[in-house]
């Protein structure tokens, strides 16, 4: 007896969706357990504001940002000839997780969102600017290899950095010496 093709098809799609939902279940509790913890908005707040930090990633290279007590961000991202100027909120929803392909609805998470100008666009994720783009912020924090309070490199003030930033990893008191010697 031969079966239509379109009938195996069929049966193997109804066969395989209980597990892919099965699947992505899974991988999303993955994911947001390792960022779960007891930390609040109103942390990340007081962790956030009035602080300079500084990441490092083989995808950005060094990164420095200073953020404001009342939610702006001045990003000094390595090759550019401007600080970007944007903002941060904190938010507490469910997680998506996009580079996975996969939308979390569970559980919610502490979650650290920046937004910068419409001509920005991010190498690393493709986003182009005036999007959110929120992470969990335990993997923030994670990423963060210095965190100094206050503004020392004047990002808040600065339109045009007078160099531009390596991507190499650089602590900021050593660019803050640099600046100082202009």
């Amino acid at each position: 007896m031969r079966v239509p093709a379109f009938g195996l098809a069929a049966v193997a799609l109804v066969l395989s969706a209980p597990v892919a939902k099965a699947t992505d279940d899974t991988r999303c509790a993955a994911f947001s357990e390792q960022f779960r913890s007891e930390i609040t908005t109103s942390d990340v707040k007081r962790f956030m504001s009035d602080t300079t930090y500084r990441s490092y990633s083989d995808g950005h290279g060094n990164q420095i940002e200073y953020a404001t007590p009342g939610g702006r961000v001045f990003l000094w991202y390595p090759g550019n000839r401007v600080i970007l100027p944007g903002h941060w909120k904190v938010v507490h929803e469910p997680i998506r997780v996009p580079t996975q392909g996969i939308d979390c609805r569970a559980p919610k998470l502490v979650q650290l969102c920046f937004q910068y100008g419409a001509e920005t666009y991010n190498p690393v994720t493709g986003s182009r600017g005036l999007a959110w783009e929120c992470q969990p912020f335990e993997l923030f924090r994670k990423t963060r290899v210095e965190v100094v309070r206050g503004d020392p490199l004047g990002l808040a003030s600065m339109k045009q950095p007078p160099f531009v930033l390596p991507r190499n990893d650089r602590p900021i008191a050593a660019v803050e010496a640099q600046l100082r010697n202009r």
